[in-house]
């Protein structure tokens, strides 16, 4: 196969600036050079590539797609050239993610603290979102999402699970009673955790056999209200660990529990800075010592 990326290059920088002198100018090449590397690709090609005039050029239909395939090589080979650039830096600089847990959570505490330990130099932005947030549109390096979003245009690496229960405190269960099964729920209260579908895959069976107690988007604050005896809430366990290990909360209704998908997740066209990379290859390791998120 006999081309040459330089040609390509001279062609497409051409066709960009509108003319010669143009394209002169901002390469450094002279106009004579860029002239003859034109007529010697045409030649190589055997087509017109530009209609010429004295003070413009025009693509010919050949040679409009012969640009666009031109400029996507061109822009795959400095991807290339940056790409083991990237491979050879020291990760740093901001490196934004998304998720829905904030630092105080175990898990997300746990992950950034042994991250930033390894490579001092990155900077994390952690933004706590329950929404769909838009990667590309918000400039947002990549996500830690719990549960199922669908997204062609977003690459998914899986880091296990959580395993999500009901928990309520002591003194909630000396003044209601422990619940054997849903059927013993009878006058109990729910301290009800209100988060997007696709962040609780699982309906909550306690909605419409309990009254709701207190109502909230924040797992922090349902935690609180459960352990200072409000209701039966369900969370993650990893959110929880430490009021199980205190003797704060109990786990109730067992055989309710499910596993929680968690996911990392990022744009499929996202170069790659050694930042992204060592960030997502640090989930996939720190993932791999917790199959599941299962602090309790």
């Amino acid at each position: 196969m006999n081309y040459s990326l330089d040609e390509m290059a001279v062609f497409v920088a051409v066709v960009d600036s509108g003319n010669f002198s143009s394209a002169a100018k901002k390469s450094g090449i002279p106009v004579s050079t860029i002239s003859r590397r034109i007529s010697d690709l045409e030649t190589r090609l055997n087509v017109q590539l530009l209609y010429r005039t004295t003070r413009q050029q025009k693509l010919t239909d050949i040679g409009a797609v012969y640009y666009e395939h031109c400029s996507r090589m061109l822009q795959e080979a400095e991807t290339a050239e940056l790409a083991v650039q990237n491979l050879q830096a020291k990760p740093s600089g901001i490196l934004r993610v998304t998720s829905p847990y904030a630092y105080e959570d175990p898990f997300m505490s746990e992950l950034m603290a042994s991250f930033m330990e390894k490579y001092p130099e990155v900077k994390l932005q952690n933004l706590v979102n329950q929404r769909k947030v838009d990667l590309i549109e918000e400039k947002i390096d990549c996500a830690i999402i719990a549960g199922h979003l669908d997204d062609s245009s977003l690459v998914r690496r899986g880091l296990g699970s959580a395993v999500v229960v009901y928990c309520c405190s002591p003194a909630y269960i000396k003044k209601y009673g422990y619940p054997d099964s849903i059927d013993d729920l009878g006058g109990h209260k729910l301290v009800q955790l209100e988060i997007p579908e696709w962040l609780n895959p699982e309906p909550d069976i306690l909605v419409d056999l309990v009254e709701t107690r207190l109502a909230t988007n924040d797992m922090f604050m349902s935690r609180q209200a459960a352990v200072d005896g409000l209701g039966i809430t369900r969370l993650p366990r990893v959110h929880i660990a430490n009021a199980l290990e205190k003797g704060e909360l109990v786990e109730v209704l067992p055989e309710y529990n499910f596993d929680l998908p968690l996911s990392i997740l990022f744009p499929s066209n996202k170069q790659f800075t050694t930042k992204l990379r060592a960030f997502i290859d640090h989930m996939v390791e720190f993932s791999a010592k917790h199959a599941k998120w299962d602090f309790g």
